[in-house]
This record gives C-alpha cells, sequence and structure tokens, in this order.
C-alpha cells in the first residue's frame, strides 16, 4: 500500500494507491446479513417472503422475523435478520426468490 499527500493552497489531497486485501472486503462469507421486503398484503406477504428466503437459505427462526406497517398502513416491511449464507450468489438468489412475489415494491 501507497499513500501520497499532497498539499495545495489550504487544502490537502490523499490519494491511495494498492490493491484491497482479503480481510478488508465488505462482504465476507459465509456470514450474516439482512433482507427487507417491502410491499402489499399483510400475514400472507410476510408468509411468502419467509418461504422464498427459506428455500434458500433454509430455516429462519421466527425470532428473527420483524413486520412493520407503513405509516398509512398502504405497505408492510419485512426484515429477516442475521441471516446465514454462503456465498455473494446465494444472496442474489434470495433476491431473486423474493422478486417472484408481484406484491414487492422495495427490496434491501
Amino acid at each position: 500500500m501507497m499513500f501520497h499527500i499532497t498539499k495545495k493552497s489550504t487544502r490537502t489531497k490523499i490519494a491511495f494507491s494498492g490493491l484491497v486485501h482479503e480481510s478488508q472486503k465488505v462482504n465476507q462469507y459465509p456470514g450474516r446479513r439482512d433482507f427487507k421486503a417491502i410491499g402489499s398484503g399483510g400475514e400472507d406477504f410476510k408468509q411468502t417472503i419467509l418461504r422464498a428466503v427459506e428455500d434458500v437459505v433454509g430455516p429462519v427462526k421466527e425470532d428473527r422475523v420483524v413486520q412493520r406497517p407503513s405509516s398509512q398502513g398502504k405497505f408492510i416491511s419485512i426484515t429477516l435478520k442475521d441471516v446465514k449464507v454462503q456465498s455473494p450468489d446465494q444472496v442474489l438468489a434470495v433476491y431473486e426468490a423474493m422478486r417472484r412475489d408481484k406484491r414487492l415494491r422495495y427490496y434491501l
């Protein structure tokens, strides 16, 4: 790794060059992450999203599933917390499975 510091008038510029080390990656696998789905449909929507995630990663404990209605009650957000994933491909597969529900508006 190499840092270059240059001073230009009253501002200091710092330039970084080098490769990111494996231990500095943002996402590491296997690992744990949260998934959130926002859509319409109440309890049925919750069960559909939960089933979609479980079809990819296996069982998710009920205490890790949080359901919250929007302020006007039109939408519901379902958050699955601390879900174990094995690879980036598995994360993408979860999102793909959630998108099969036509009531889904947003996912994170």
